[in-house]
């Protein structure tokens, strides 16, 4: 069984978000982005997965609100799914020192942390 991580990234506060997956450190696929895009980008969620499906579900989900390719108006309703289950550190700068400072948590800490929130209920 492969793991994956589905990623949420936002141009700046307001702007659109991408919703991608990757089996690499979410800080190298999030700049590489940064390289090819003027306007900052922000890590504002991940969310481990078993397998590359989870991506396409979430593009059907919200395929109403998508704007071009992977990249989704951030609507009320994407925002408060992106909330509810993807762990959600805080919009992290896509700078190589944020990125890499987010991402040294492991799969397993992830997890354990959406298991602890998920049981706790939303906040």
């Amino acid at each position: 069984m492969d793991d994956y991580t589905l990623y949420f990234v936002q141009e700046g506060t307001s702007g659109p978000i991408k919703i991608g997956c990757t089996k690499n450190a979410v800080y190298l696929r999030v700049n590489t982005m940064q390289v090819g895009n003027p306007r900052r980008l922000q890590l504002i969620a991940v969310l481990p997965v078993e397998h590359k499906g989870h991506e396409k579900l979430w593009h059907k989900r919200f395929d109403d609100v998508r704007l071009v390719g992977e990249w989704f108006h951030p609507t009320r309703a994407l925002m408060d799914a992106i909330r509810s289950e993807a762990q959600v550190p805080g919009p992290v700068d896509a700078t190589p020192e944020c990125l890499q400072a987010a991402a040294h948590r492991t799969r397993s800490e992830v997890r354990a942390d959406l298991k602890a929130h998920h049981a706790s209920g939303p906040s």
